[in-house]
């Protein structure tokens, strides 16, 4: 087996509801690690994401609201920026939030007709964000019973 990591192409999904105190000085600082990560010298220069059609990084200073529909190209150290920024808007989030994170494993895409043998390394994982465990703890139960419901549904008449 080859040492060789392809890249992968890395989208971040999700929304952050901020305390109404935060500024975009301190959203840019908690969300440092993305946009270095992206080469960027500013969130301003990093929301962009690689797809015209995302909107990116945003932060809805009205609603309070972080909003991440973003891609970068990357590797697994990408999850380094990613425990960084989790850590940075742990102390800005008002609630508990998840942020979907998939990697695509962009070299099995254009790839074509390569080994029949080898599998996409493609990945996806949630993050989850809040002011303290005990937020955390409730969106990950709520999305527990959003799945359950959603499996179960399948199986039983939806009414």
């Amino acid at each position: 087996m080859s040492s060789y990591h392809t890249p992968f192409e890395i989208h971040v999904h999700g929304e952050v509801p901020l305390r109404s105190d935060v500024s975009f000085e301190q959203l840019q600082e908690a969300l440092k690690p993305l946009w270095k990560y992206a080469g960027s010298k500013s969130l301003a220069a990093g929301a962009a994401s690689v797809y015209e059609e995302e909107p990116g990084i945003k932060f809805d200073a009205q609603k309070h609201m972080l909003q991440v529909c973003w891609t970068v190209p990357g590797d697994e150290d990408f999850r380094q920026a990613l425990d960084e920024m989790c850590m940075g808007l742990n102390d800005l989030a008002e609630t508990g939030a998840p942020i979907e994170v998939t990697f695509y494993d962009s070299d099995f895409d254009d790839e074509e007709g390569g080994d029949d043998d080898e599998e996409a390394r493609d990945d996806f994982v949630i993050y989850f964000v809040g002011p303290t465990p005990a937020a955390i703890m409730q969106v990950q139960r709520d999305l527990l019973v959003q799945d359950l419901i959603g499996l179960m549904e399948r199986h039983f008449d939806g009414s």
